[in-house]
């Protein structure tokens, strides 16, 4: 059933979690992904979407490739790290700062957690 349905089930209403894409380890796990918002799937439409454990290391990662992107910015140079594109944070939920993305988040989260567990 999940080969037939998966084509059709999307993370965050934007992407389909690729069947052989699952890596983890302790404190982080990673899946690949095709986003939904790119007709082809090339290059460009393949993504990866990691989830922490920690929110040190989740706030770590974030901070380390916004400062290495911003200095290749300014110094006309190509980032050494691949764009995070988008982020989810739980800790959001309830804020000025929560945005459409993060309600989907929470709501895929649970739904997969409710299913697992």
């Amino acid at each position: 059933i999940s080969k037939v349905l998966s084509p059709y089930l999307m993370f965050v209403d934007r992407y389909v979690i690729k069947e052989d894409g699952v890596m983890d380890s302790d404190s982080t796990m990673s899946v690949k992904a095709h986003d939904s918002t790119y007709i082809d799937e090339d290059e460009r439409s393949n993504v990866v979407i990691t989830f922490y454990l920690s929110r040190e290391e989740f706030s770590q990662e974030v901070d380390i490739n916004k400062k290495l992107q911003r200095t290749a910015d300014l110094e006309g140079l190509s980032a050494p790290t691949i764009s995070i594109i988008q982020t989810f944070d739980t800790d959001r939920m309830g804020t000025s700062l929560e945005t459409n993305d993060d309600t989907k988040f929470v709501r895929d989260v649970s739904q997969f957690s409710a299913m697992y567990s």
